[in-house]
């Protein structure tokens, strides 16, 4: 009797400490796998940005115009290439329109959707006063026209961001995956004459210059 009992003894310490050991041997696995899950993510692998269309050396600008002194200048990217920079055009008609072509491109690991798109307010006046400095365009609008006017512009201007293949707009938890890239297209357009300018009532829109007007698309992973 006194020999059974030791036995259970015995065996019953085996189990509890066979349970302790595989407790033990468990929350070490635990941890061991959520320090190798945590060490697998590197920020390093999202990459997410614009890049100039291939063979380009700055974002050409491609204007529908009817006035022979609409213009439109070409663009150029921030030195981290996550900002369109310095857009700038000038239109006299209604209807006119300036297309700036580039792509955003995910060189990272990780599937990317849109977080936030950023334009800054375009300066809106009536004369584009344009410097070049070493081949490049230093332009700003002048003879600021009335706050009515610019109340107007930013009402009805048209400035956003689409899809260059298909005309879409380019909204808010878009994706892009892993390795993938979009060509994308930043429009400037003036309404057509059915909704003229307030000081061109007869649709002529003379003078309408567009400047420091910049674009940025932030991405997070998806």
């Amino acid at each position: 009797m006194e020999r059974q009992r030791k036995i259970k003894i015995i065996v019953i310490s085996a189990l509890v400490v066979s349970i302790v050991g595989l407790s033990i041997a468990f929350a070490a696995l635990s941890k061991q796998l959520t320090i190798t899950g945590s060490s697998s993510f590197d920020r390093s692998n999202f990459d997410v940005h614009f890049e100039y269309l291939q063979g380009k050396s700055s974002v050409e600008c491609i204007g529908d115009f009817y006035g022979t002194e609409s213009i439109c200048i070409p663009a150029k990217l921030s030195d981290d290439k996550l900002e369109l920079k310095n857009v700038v055009a000038n239109f006299q008609y209604p209807g006119e329109s300036a297309r700036y072509n580039l792509k955003i491109v995910n060189n990272g690991d990780l599937d990317a959707k849109i977080s936030d798109i950023q334009k800054t307010t375009p300066k809106f006046g009536k004369e584009l006063d344009c410097t070049e400095v070493d081949g490049e365009f230093d332009c700003d609008a002048t003879l600021e026209t009335t706050q009515e006017n610019i109340n107007w512009y930013n009402e009805n201007f048209i400035y956003k961001l689409i899809y260059t293949d298909n005309g879409a707009d380019v909204r808010l938890n878009d994706t892009i995956a892993a390795g993938q890239s979009v060509n994308v297209t930043l429009l400037l357009q003036v309404p057509d004459s059915t909704n003229p300018l307030p000081e061109y009532k007869d649709g002529y829109a003379s003078g309408l210059t567009v400047s420091d007007a910049s674009l940025k698309v932030i991405y997070s992973q998806n």
